[in-house]
């Protein structure tokens, strides 16, 4: 396009348009195997790191080498899908060194020792509970910084405290 034309591209493809729609729907499939997997890992009582969910599925279900799930991690944090917990020894989790913590998705639970009973059918079931994300991923500078709300991230948008050191007065 010429430079003052009154038209804009809005990031659609010029050429090469039937490869890149194969390699769209590709990552697509790639993101969403990647939050079903971390939130089908919790319900199983397992919480996993980047590092150590890179490890356990690599070249399994198509998602590729440990590289190629951890860049997917990353963007998926950058664009908020995934968050972070980094202590999670309250839901029964041994403490992690790792520098972002447990990966979290949105509605995840995790499952406990515990048994629960339906009062209706009489159903026994694994007690679960919500894992609320600590930390996200800022999609401007992509540091990590602590959520002020105990709501999950990836629904809402963390106020900002007053006193906060991790958050610029200008965010």
């Amino acid at each position: 396009m010429a430079p003052g034309s009154s038209s804009t591209r809005k990031g659609e493809r010029l050429v090469r348009k039937d490869i890149g729609r194969k390699l769209d729907a590709k990552r697509t499939r790639r993101h969403d195997v990647i939050l079903h997997l971390i939130a089908e890992e919790a319900e199983a009582g397992r919480l996993c790191t980047t590092n150590a969910f890179a490890s356990k599925f690599e070249n399994n279900r198509g998602l590729g080498g440990k590289d190629t799930i951890r860049d997917r991690i990353t963007v998926l944090s950058t664009k908020g899908y995934i968050k972070f917990r980094r202590d999670a020894r309250d839901l029964g989790q041994p403490y992690t060194r790792s520098k972002n913590g447990y990966l979290v998705v949105k509605d995840m639970v995790v499952a406990t020792d515990e048994e629960v009973i339906d009062a209706e059918t009489g159903e026994v079931t694994q007690a679960t509970l919500p894992v609320l994300p600590s930390h996200f991923l800022c999609p401007r500078s992509e540091a990590l910084l602590r959520s002020r709300t105990r709501k999950c991230g990836c629904c809402t948008t963390p106020r900002r405290a007053a006193n906060d050191p991790l958050i610029s007065p200008s965010q």
